[in-house]
Order: structure tokens, then sequence, then C-alpha cells
């Protein structure tokens, strides 16, 4: 399981992770587990149940895998498996001793799991999908105000033994050589895995916005094209690594340079 989120403000979480469903190299559902309330019904013009809440509703002592399946939506229009979201908040602090209950029953369904968490807070819920995710992907746009909360929340989640990682949406003003310097100089060992490419129009259509052009020219986007290297990059990673990401299997600076030069 992969945990995303952000550290603060709005980087692109859910776009990010649509994204990386839609190229993922194997099987992989969507769960959106924003506590703030997510987008992904509203976006694409889905229906609000089946999802998180309706799963919680007959759920209150126990969530196992086959009950999660019959609480999935399709995402139009790859059919990506997704369990929506809450609407808000309310919703959210309703579910209770659920979130707890729900990472185990994520783990059993036998298939990689994207999780998007939006943006990361202290004593939200979403900590015990942290706690039980494979990695903690932060999304990051690469500024320096936002850096250094990145620092922040990268220095709290090794020292409470998370294995995490960073994307960058975008390179500008910052690439990711110059943000995992950053990061490397200040003592943490959390790498850049890569970065989305800046496509305003792709991102648009990922949103759920009516599309204006084929598929087919979406697949060749830069976003979509950046999208699939990282997904490739981190199924790899996580089928190859008995622990994880991250730690003693990060990518070196050096590393990261190459990848951004090529």
């Amino acid at each position: 399981m992969v945990a995303l989120g952000s550290v603060k403000g709005a980087p692109g979480v859910t776009t990010a992770t649509v994204a990386l469903a839609g190229v993922w190299p194997g099987r992989v559902v969507i769960a959106e587990c924003d506590p703030s309330g997510g987008d992904i019904a509203a976006r694409f013009g889905l229906p609000s149940a089946p999802g998180l809440l309706s799963l919680a509703s007959q759920s209150r002592h126990q969530v196992r895998a086959e009950l999660l399946w019959s609480h999935l939506q399709r995402l139009p229009p790859g059919g990506v498996p997704v369990l929506v979201g809450v609407r808000a908040p309310e919703q959210a602090a309703a579910m209770g001793r659920v979130w707890g209950l729900l990472p185990q029953a994520l783990a059993g369904l036998g298939v990689d799991v994207l999780i998007d968490c939006g943006r990361l807070l202290p004593g939200a819920p979403t900590e015990h999908v942290l706690d039980a995710a494979d990695l903690t992907l932060l999304v990051a746009q690469p500024t320096v105000e936002e850096i250094a909360h990145l620092e922040w929340r990268l220095g709290v989640l090794e020292q409470s033994g998370h294995k995490a990682a960073v994307v960058l949406a975008g390179e500008t003003p910052y690439d990711r050589r110059t943000v995992a310097s950053r990061l490397a100089a200040d003592g943490l060992r959390s790498p850049v895995l890569g970065a989305l490419a800046e496509d305003p129009e792709a991102a648009s259509e990922l949103c759920g916005r009516p599309r204006r052009r084929r598929s087919s020219v979406l697949a060749r986007s830069y976003l979509v094209r950046s999208a699939r290297e990282l997904a490739d990059r981190l199924a790899t990673r996580l089928a190859t690594s008995p622990g994880g990401i991250g730690g003693t299997s990060s990518y070196s600076v050096e590393e990261v340079g190459r990848d951004g030069a090529d």
C-alpha cells in the first residue's frame, strides 16, 4: 500500500493518485481517505455511495476485504476501482474506530492500493493508514516555503519509523536534484522518487473535466508519461524491496540528478 499526502495546501494529491492508478503496471485500487472530504465523486460524476461511508455503516466491528470490494465503484474512463471518500470532515469523524479497521481490509484486497490521504495533519484518522502503508509518498511543489514544510514532515515520519519518499509537482523553481540535495543536507534519508510534469491541460482532464483531445493524445502527454515512469519505479521497488521503500534503498542525489537530465 502506498499512502499519498501533502504537507501544505493542495499540490495535487488526488490528481497524482488518479494519474498513477491509470498507468499502474498491475492491478490497483484507489482508496480515497482524505478526512477533509474527497473530490473524486464530484470530479468524475460518481455517486457518493457506495463508498467509504457506506462501508463504515456496515462495518462497525470488522471490515473484511470481501465486503470492501462490494463498496468500490469504477473510475471512468479506465475502469480503475475506487473507494469513494467521505464528503465532509463531519462524516470522517463519524466513522470512528472504522479508520483503525480499514488498513487491514485494504491490505487484504490482494492488489496494490493507492491511498489518497489529502493533507497530513497530526492526530488525523489517516494516521492508521500511514502506520500500515508500505510507503508514505509526499506530493509537494518545489517552492521555498513548501520545501520547508516538507523537511519538517519528513523528519517526523522518519523519526516515527515510517518509510517515506517525495514526488514533486513540477520542477519549478527547483528541480528534483536541488530538492534532493536540500533534504540530504538536512540529514533526511527519504528519496525524491521523481516529478510529475507540469501539464495543465492533461491535469484538467484527470480532474474529470471534459476532454478536448483523444485518449491516445492524453496517454502521450507529459503528465501521463511522467506518471508512468513514477508508477513503474514505485511498483518495482515495492515488489523487490522486502522492507519497502526508503532508508538504505533511497536514491542517491547523483541518481536523482541523472533521472532529471534524461
